[in-house]
């Protein structure tokens, strides 16, 4: 089945690094290339990994969309795909995919390519990074309840759905579990794992009701009825349990961005806090505050939970943003309860270039002579 949601995991990050391959390039473009699934998938088989991607072509009489499986930069054999039909001359927006039906395989780039009508010539191609993994059982199509980075309030869960498939006729039992640096974490709680049928939709969660924890992988293990372990893998993560919150972090502008002075860095966020709070947004640069800096007020917040936001802003200068600094303090500002850092890229000054597009967008391969816009 399609997939019916995305992964929030480093979403569209890795399709920008692309590897270009040499050949003849006689049509214009391939773009705007964009994976159905992102991060670690473990699907099972007959399970799809679909892209789409933009397409300008220019060769007379068109040209075919192909797509196919790479490790280590060479082809993999024996997979299934949903071929193509003859398209163009024109635009338009394509949508493909490939599957395995037996075997186990490790797919650590997807190939796609604009290939003549009669599959002889190739015009252009190009790899992008995946990391997908075929076999008999698949954990798939996950979702999180929040965001990394996120800094959750011991007590409060972590909700997991994901999809899955086995050819373990009996059911099977999949568990979440929470690791950092290679170890189990200690000290958290969650359902028991019921037995499950072979194939389906399931949701699952954990915490830590009374100690901080610091999370960087979900290890996801699906078991059968007596136990044997079918499968297992890492997700990597950035998830904190601390006594305050600060959950779902999103900036305005989107980083990277430049931004003219006195104009506003604004963060929002969700919040959970025991006792009333106040809370800021500082700009930072190599680990200390950014200079010519000003903040917005942080008022006190009551107890409770909810949804806040805090900007700053640089009002002269020169600046070079690395991390805006969310920081936590009692309502008399004087104990620090929680401060959290999160990575950005953001220039300003007198001038700025901001919101640049390009068109067509990527990742993409054109051919010789092709313009791209901003």
């Amino acid at each position: 089945m399609q997939p019916r949601r995305r992964a929030a995991w480093l979403a569209g990050a890795c399709a920008i690094l692309t590897l270009v391959l040499p050949t003849l390039s006689l049509a214009d473009y391939i773009a705007n290339i964009q994976f159905a699934h992102n991060g670690p998938t473990h699907f099972p088989h007959g399970e799809r990994a679909y892209v789409s991607f933009d397409y300008d072509i220019t060769v007379p009489g068109g040209a075919r969309l192909k797509v196919a499986p790479y490790h280590d930069g060479a082809p993999m054999p024996s997979y299934s795909w949903s071929g193509s039909a003859v398209y163009g001359p024109g635009t338009g927006t394509h949508t493909t995919w490939f599957s395995y039906l037996t075997g186990e395989r490790y797919v650590d780039q997807y190939y796609v390519a604009m290939v003549s009508d009669d599959w002889s010539t190739t015009y252009l191609e190009l790899l992008l990074p995946v990391n997908y993994f075929f076999g008999e059982h698949g954990i798939f199509n996950i979702e999180t309840s929040h965001d990394s980075p996120s800094w959750l309030r011991r007590d409060t869960y972590l909700y997991i759905d994901f999809d899955y498939a086995s050819t373990e006729a009996g059911g099977v039992r999949i568990g979440v579990l929470p690791y950092h640096q290679g170890t189990f974490c200690t000290g958290c709680w969650g359902p028991a794992q019921e037995l499950l049928p072979p194939s389906g939709s399931h949701g699952t969660c954990f915490t830590f009701p009374s100690q901080d924890a610091d999370v960087d992988q979900l290890r996801f293990t699906m078991r059968a009825a007596d136990g044997d372990t079918l499968t297992s893998f890492f997700v990597p993560v950035d998830l904190h349990w601390r006594e305050y919150e600060i959950s779902n972090i999103a900036l305005d502008p989107l980083s990277p961005e430049g931004l003219v002075h006195h104009e506003h860095l604004t963060a929002a966020f969700d919040y959970s806090s025991p006792e009333p709070f106040r809370v800021w947004a500082h700009p930072f640069t190599d680990g200390w505050y950014t200079p010519n800096y000003a903040v917005q007020d942080g008022g006190v917040v009551p107890a409770g939970s909810g949804t806040l936001s805090r900007y700053c802003t640089i009002i002269s200068g020169d600046a070079w943003i690395d991390e805006v600094r969310l920081v936590v303090k009692d309502a008399a500002s004087v104990e620090l309860l929680l401060e959290v850092f999160v990575p950005v890229r953001y220039h300003y000054g007198e001038h700025a270039v901001r919101n640049v597009q390009y068109a067509p967008p990527g990742p993409a391969i054109l051919s010789h002579d092709e313009f791209v816009a901003t």
